[in-house]
């Protein structure tokens, strides 16, 4: 999994305006390797400025620094996507002229190492458009077109699209903070096996719409979303054998993307070292009834999404806090309306 943000990492020193396009390209990777993160998505103007993306591939095709730039990404381990704006996609998908520096654009982020341009989608004459504008072997990157999962009308459309071009990538945009429990972990699902399918690729990039980190009980909510997605994408990498970026966006998305970093490295740590899993929020629980021998399996949530039906257990209830911070195999006694129950811990999973 790599985990990154929409928009300009914090550089060191001062940006020129002399600087070239390989200069800064470099720097941004460079800047994000060093932050621990595996992806970028970048705007079409910091690295390119604005228009003259004929001539700027023309100059660029006869310098040695674009491959330069291509091995220092594949090196990093830094996926680069880079967005190009909305003002920048004809309306019309009928202007040629539109459309080939489009094209330009595409081979120009090919040039310098980058894996995806990504636009947000509109329309199956929009992708018709943009993808006939270079040939898929010519070197350009690909192009993503970015989906509201929430709208199943366009999500509909552009699978339909890129299925009639055989060329393309759904990127869902998610709102990761909106759901909660097994809902949130279906919605997921959905995104990334509805991606793996349609785009025919190992590499697939899931888009965090944004939402700022606060304090108290939606500080919370958000962490154990990230949780959430941390879960659901760890166990489908594992069983399809293909690789998720996650790309936060919006004002907290450096936040978040460290937040979801620093989770990732600690979750491997544990792996690594052969520590068990301790309950916590965000956990996952198997327990066992002693007395009737019966199973149970519970998420450990913030008290507002809490539902026993569901099998969301709120973090403040008298079996989560006995429960937290035990390592698999302990068992622990609860006082119920019933009388005391004791519960084994079985297992425990993020």
């Amino acid at each position: 999994m790599k985990i990154g943000f929409s928009g300009r990492p914090s550089i060191r020193g001062s940006v020129a305006t002399s600087q070239t396009t390989a200069d800064r390209f470099t720097r941004y990777v460079s800047a994000c390797h060093e932050m621990g993160l595996g992806c970028l998505e970048v705007p079409s103007g910091l690295v390119f400025g604005r228009g003259g993306y004929r001539q700027q591939f023309v100059a660029a095709c006869t310098e040695a620094s674009p491959g330069r730039v291509s091995t220092r990404c594949a090196i990093l381990g830094v996926d680069v996507l880079v967005r190009v704006r909305p003002s920048e996609i004809p309306a019309s998908c009928s202007d040629d002229a539109d459309m080939s520096e489009m094209g330009y654009i595409r081979q120009l982020v090919g040039l310098y190492g980058g894996r995806l341009v990504t636009v947000p989608f509109r329309s199956v004459r929009q992708v018709r458009a943009m993808v006939d504008t270079v040939h898929p072997d010519s070197g350009a990157a690909a192009l993503g077109f970015v989906v509201d999962w929430g709208d199943e009308q366009s999500i509909g459309n552009a699978a339909r699209a890129l299925r009639e071009v055989g060329y393309g990538h759904i990127v869902p945009m998610v709102q990761l903070y909106q759901e909660r429990g097994a809902k949130l972990d279906r919605m997921l699902l959905r995104a990334l096996s509805v991606s793996l399918r349609e785009n025919g690729a190992k590499s697939l990039y899931l888009c965090v719409a944004p939402e700022l980190i606060r304090q108290g009980n939606e500080r919370q909510r958000v962490l154990g979303a990230h949780r959430s997605l941390a879960r659901v994408i760890l166990r489908f990498e594992q069983e399809t054998g293909c690789e998720v970026g996650v790309i936060f966006t919006g004002p907290s998305a450096l936040e978040n993307a460290q937040h979801m970093s620093g989770l990732i490295r600690d979750m491997f740590r544990a792996r690594a070292s052969g520590e068990p899993l301790l309950p916590r929020l965000g956990s996952t629980v198997k327990i066992r009834d002693v007395e009737l021998g019966l199973d149970m399996e519970y998420s450990i949530v913030p008290p507002e999404e809490a539902s026993a039906k569901t099998g969301m257990l709120s973090c403040e209830s008298p079996v989560a806090r006995a429960l937290i911070g035990r390592p698999p195999g302990s068992r622990v006694e609860v006082t119920a309306p019933g009388g005391r129950v004791v519960y084994e811990l079985l297992e425990v999973s993020e």
